[in-house]
């Protein structure tokens, strides 16, 4: 697992590299793998081409000098490697030129006491694939641009004062596929005029306004297709202000009053809602339930024990007007029945009908009663073989 260190400023496949903080430069960019550390060493490098490492880093390891800079410096790169600048790294340690169209990570980032992963290239789209974690103070990713795409696909955490994604721009839209944790103070993910769409579940975080995600304007929203779920006391998973948002399932702290979602303006829906294991509320503010067949309350009774309520007419619990008996009224007063029932005496003995068995019996007297009244009839005119054979007795004779 070699280590190479940064020591001139210059392309990162040019003769920058050393092996040791104070080596001669050369050209080493060929002989790097996945199983090495890139240290900036406090130069300015260039990512000017698409490379693979383990880890980029802007520490002293090994004894380097802290600091440095890597640059994208052209559209449709793609960097493999995990981002470090948990030691005296420098402010936007991975940053952008401005023009760029797209670009894409796969690797974890890690911040410290500085903004480690600095975008600021207006109109672009980026692709990253990996977890991001907040810092001491330092923000993961670091927006500062305008109407970027953002694809993530990693869990997203806060840190100690750091968050995991904050944008100080406008009209970004920042997809997440993961979970999202606010961190001892951190945010997890932090966002103003911009759209947030996450699926996974939003947890808050060990203070109270370590929120898992907070949409701070009326310029913004987030969509969180998953559970938000509330940690510490007064705190929430997700906090809203002056913003839209929707939410699948909002849910209070299991060991604290913390909310699930907390919205102090704007506009705040949630598909379903679940207290606390001691009764913590799931919601704070004006918070409603979207109109859906799958609305569900989830409420713990004395003994940690759960009670559903459902909505019985949208999830099918009732039976359907024809499957009632006719005139009967159900369903609290709002449905009648029109299935026709037959008395039993209308049904034959031992039939299951309603909820007894049929009682009519068919016997002789019937029988001749109803035979009977067909005498002055039709029964009384129809031929027979006695008839019939005197006919052509009679008709052979003449």
């Amino acid at each position: 697992m070699p280590t190479y260190y940064a020591r001139a400023n210059g392309n990162v496949n040019a003769a920058i590299w050393a092996t040791t903080p104070t080596g001669t430069a050369a050209d080493l960019f060929p002989s790097f793998t996945s199983a090495d550390t890139l240290v900036l060493n406090g130069f300015s490098g260039n990512l000017n081409v698409s490379m693979t490492v383990g880890e980029i880093r802007s520490d002293s390891t090994g004894g380097a000098t802290p600091g440095g800079i890597l640059t994208v410096m052209a559209s449709g790169l793609t960097l493999t490697a995990n981002l470090n600048n948990t030691g005296n790294g420098a402010n936007g340690m991975i940053q952008t030129i401005g023009g760029l169209a797209s670009f894409s990570l796969i690797g974890n980032l890690t911040a410290g006491g500085a903004n480690l992963f600095r975008w600021m290239a207006n109109g672009s789209t980026v692709n990253i694939t990996g977890s991001i974690t907040g810092g001491t103070a330092g923000n993961a990713l670091h927006i500062d641009c305008a109407n970027v795409t953002f694809n993530i696909t990693g869990n997203v955490s806060g840190g100690a004062g750091g968050q995991g994604v904050g944008s100080v721009a406008n009209g970004n839209i920042i997809n997440i596929t993961g979970n999202v944790t606010g961190g001892a103070t951190g945010v997890g993910v932090s966002t103003s005029n911009n759209t947030a769409n996450i699926t996974g579940n939003v947890t808050g975080g060990a203070a109270t306004n370590a929120f898992g995600v907070g949409v701070g304007t009326a310029g913004g929203s987030a969509t969180i297709v998953g559970t938000a779920t509330g940690n510490v006391a007064a705190g929430a998973a997700v906090t809203v202000a002056g913003a839209s948002l929707t939410a699948t399932r909002a849910r209070g702290a299991a060991n604290s009053t913390g909310v699930g979602v907390s919205h102090t303006g704007g506009t705040a829906t949630v598909d379903e809602i679940e207290y606390g294991d001691l009764g913590a509320s799931p919601t704070s503010g004006l918070i409603r339930f979207a109109d859906k067949p799958t609305n569900v309350a989830i409420l713990y009774r004395f003994g940690t024990t759960k009670k559903t309520l459902v909505d019985a007419n949208a999830s099918g619990l009732m039976p359907a007007a024809s499957n009632v008996r006719s005139g009967t009224v159900y369903n609290g007063g709002n449905s009648t029945g029109t299935m026709a029932v037959p008395a039993a005496g209308s049904v034959a003995l031992g039939v299951p009908v309603d909820n007894t068995t049929g009682t009519a019996i068919l016997t002789q007297a019937n029988v001749e009663t109803a035979l009977g009244a067909f005498s002055g009839g039709r029964l009384a005119n129809c031929a027979t073989v006695a008839s019939t054979g005197q006919q052509l007795s009679d008709a052979l004779s003449n």
